[in-house]
């Protein structure tokens, strides 16, 4: 569905939620942060991205590296070595690097081997010894729908088919965040409450409806870039 559709089911499902008080611009904030909070929730949305390191990073924020990024996933992280081949870099914890490589901090430069991600920042097991491009599975971030003909995930014209099972959670999310604008204090206002049990089961059936397709959970390597 477009932002108009949207817009317009959610009137239907809340006739309450009246144009004069709550108008488009304001229910739009409320279908714009769907999709991310959805893809919190259900891990859905995700792809790859890629960045280069630098000479001597031993670590990079990854919001700064990678704007869509909104969390890691599976399918880890890669380098791309001098033969064009994706070499993967394994994930550790800090308390495992703290254990085994305390000094890590002072390694040599060099091609690292793991890393740990701690607040959004990657930290490497060494400085990398040149630039490389760096491959990273995360979460993606949605695209803002910016006018009434484009549609959610996108943020464009064009619609994505993947994500269409997802379009009653938006809707049944701007239902929920709604609630204490039209002044309800019922439980539909709270976790725990019939709006937002609403909106976790249409996060599950889109999400049971996604994960049908194979071509999202193939490979790490192979995974398709939704």
């Amino acid at each position: 569905m477009t932002l108009t559709e949207l817009r317009t089911l959610f009137r239907i499902q809340v006739p309450m939620a009246k144009a004069s008080g709550i108008d488009d611009a304001a229910l739009d904030v409320l279908l714009n942060q769907a999709p991310d909070e959805i893809n919190l929730i259900a891990q859905i949305y995700k792809g790859y991205s890629d960045f280069q390191v630098s000479i001597n990073d031993l670590s990079n924020s990854l919001p700064a590296k990678v704007p869509t990024y909104m969390g890691m996933a599976k399918g880890g992280i890669f380098y791309q070595d001098s033969a064009s081949n994706w070499v993967q870099i394994y994930p550790q914890t800090k308390a495992w690097f703290d254990t085994n490589i305390p000094n890590y901090q002072n390694s040599s430069a060099g091609i690292p081997q793991y890393y740990y991600v701690e607040d959004d920042v990657i930290v490497w097991d060494r400085p990398w010894s040149a630039v490389y491009t760096v491959r990273i599975y995360h979460l993606k971030k949605a695209t803002a729908m910016s006018s009434g003909s484009v549609y959610p995930w996108s943020g464009s014209a064009t619609q994505n088919l993947t994500m269409r099972p997802m379009d009653n959670a938006i809707v049944a999310y701007a239902k929920w965040r709604v609630q204490p604008a039209l002044g309800k204090d019922e439980q539909g206002n709270y976790r725990g409450g019939s709006t937002y049990n609403e909106f976790i089961a249409e996060v599950r059936m889109g999400s049971s409806k996604i994960r049908r397709r194979p071509d999202l959970y193939a490979q790490s390597t192979t995974r398709m870039n939704i």
